[in-house]
């Protein structure tokens, strides 16, 4: 006898398919230590961490001159360039390579089960998002990371084009003190090394913080020439401390994501003289950003997905600051029907 489905019934399989379906998944934010790095240990280690013997004695090296066991590492790319390039999916390899064909010589991974479909929107969609790193630092570099001299006796550092921007921000600085890393993690922020010599730093403070108070305010003044990169999304900040964060001389990425800041708020970073990506995911803003946004001299790239800015002020932006790349909501590929092989289904990118 067939069983009737009755109206609570229906809504609990209604609300049940739409939290585990993609388009669901797709609005939540992707954590690269709970969600991206899982999938590297898997599938991507094995090949491209540090040299190592194995338990018969072989000595393992990293291939390609690729490490992702560290931030650093991955910022630094391998031996072809960049591997990562944030805000472009189809532009980085550590994606588009594990999305060719299998049979494809340069499908990665090159031996094992390829990535599911899960796994690669995981990636797609943090790399989307700026790829960020989180509080997740990893492995340092080290002396075999050589190909680009800096003016420090016996160092060499990363190759690529972000790594080679770093380099440029950290020239003539002095390492950070003990003391004032301390006072960072004493006002509850996150402090991640970008080039594992403590010059240049990306902060975070949890978005579960009460509040960014003057303290907190005071401490990022006292290693302002540290902070290139600083993470306050989901914080109860708001405009009054912007005026602050213009004074980074070397602040180049700024997430203000699911946060109060305004247009009036935004017009204070146009004093930020090395800001070059601002993330506004999920910020609610107004027509009247278009033209505060347009009128930032340095910015290369703002994210604005679920801002509240509609295709026309978008169109507008981009209108009147054409060198400004604007990063509306990221775009994942539609499920494509598995073609029957020899070794089963198969994926195209």
């Amino acid at each position: 006898m067939s069983e009737s489905i009755t109206p609570l019934r229906a809504l609990t399989l209604f609300a049940v398919v739409t939290v585990f379906s993609p388009a669901a998944r797709s609005q939540e934010p992707v954590s690269f230590r709970t969600d991206v790095l899982p999938i590297l240990e898997e599938r991507c280690f094995d090949c491209h961490q540090a040299t190592r013997t194995d338990a018969r004695g072989r000595t393992k090296k990293h291939k390609g001159g690729l490490r992702l066991d560290g931030n650093a590492w991955i910022l630094r790319g391998g031996d072809g360039g960049d591997v990562v390039v944030a805000g472009k999916p189809d532009d980085s390899p550590l994606l588009t390579r594990a999305e060719l064909d299998e049979d494809d010589p340069d499908h990665m991974p090159d031996r094992g089960d390829p990535l599911t479909v899960a796994q690669l929107e995981v990636i797609r969609r943090w790399i989307a998002s700026g790829a960020s790193f989180g509080d997740w630092t990893g492995a340092p570099l080290d002396a075999s990371a050589a190909s680009v001299p800096v003016a420090q006796a016996g160092a060499t550092v990363p190759a690529g084009a972000r790594a080679a921007r770093l380099l440029a921000l950290a020239d003539g600085l002095a390492p950070l003190s003990e003391a004032e890393r301390k006072a960072l993690g004493e006002a509850g922020a996150h402090v991640e090394d970008l080039l594992g010599d403590r010059r240049l730093f990306r902060i975070g403070f949890p978005g579960r913080q009460a509040s960014i108070d003057d303290a907190a305010l005071r401490v990022l003044d006292r290693v302002k020439e540290h902070v290139v990169e600083l993470d306050l999304a989901r914080t109860p900040i708001d405009d009054s401390a912007l005026d602050s964060l213009a004074r980074l001389p070397r602040l180049s990425r700024l997430d203000l994501s699911d946060t109060r800041i305004s247009a009036a708020g935004l017009r204070k970073l146009t004093r930020a003289a090395s800001l070059r990506t601002l993330v506004l995911v999920g910020t609610t803003l107004h027509e009247d950003a278009v033209g505060v946004l347009a009128g930032m001299p340095h910015l290369e790239t703002v994210h604005l997905w679920r801002s509240g800015l509609g295709d026309g002020e978008l169109a507008a932006l981009r209108d009147a600051s054409p060198q400004l790349r604007v990063v509306g909501p990221p775009s994942l590929p539609p499920p494509e029907a598995p073609s029957a092989g020899r070794d089963g289904p198969r994926r195209r990118r």
